[in-house]
């Protein structure tokens, strides 16, 4: 309904346009307006079921939560679930810093070879230096003799 009084009002449609949508609304609100809909009853829900006082519900749901069986021994609960869990961990953890050492490592290893490098090319380029002054050296020997 709100869409065809909407296009009938509307000043950017083309006059056919509007014509239909107004007699659409008109055809909605004098034919179809005086029936009267009913809405289906509102049918109650079934009260909750006696359910355990100890479950809890959640929601939205993020996930379960279970009681894991546990044994008590020597003072402590013994939880192999749990155990599992913490080995698992502390295999990622420990795999996590062998990683990293190792990354440690090749870093110190290229770093070490780059500084070679740079004093290798320091090296070279005093060597290079050295010769290019013997050379203009020479030059000016030659040109001194060629006056002569």
């Amino acid at each position: 309904m709100q869409h065809a009084t909407g296009i009938a009002s509307s000043h950017s449609k083309s006059a056919k346009h509007k014509a239909n949508h107004l007699a659409l609304s008109r055809y909605l609100e004098t034919e179809l307006a005086p029936v009267v809909v009913q809405a289906q009853p509102d049918i109650e829900a079934d009260p909750p079921s006696e359910r355990n006082r100890d479950e809890l519900f959640v929601y939205p749901w993020m996930g379960v939560v279970a009681n894991l069986p546990t044994e008590w021994k020597d003072g402590k609960y013994n939880d192999k679930l749990h155990q599992k869990y913490n080995d698992e961990i502390l295999k990622m953890q420990q795999t996590a810093k062998n990683h990293f050492q190792r990354i440690c490592q090749e870093h110190n290893k290229v770093k070490s070879e780059l500084d070679t490098q740079r004093q290798e090319l320091e090296r070279r380029r005093e060597e290079l230096e050295k010769r290019e002054a013997q050379n203009e050296t020479e030059r000016n020997k030659l040109a001194e003799e060629k006056l002569q």
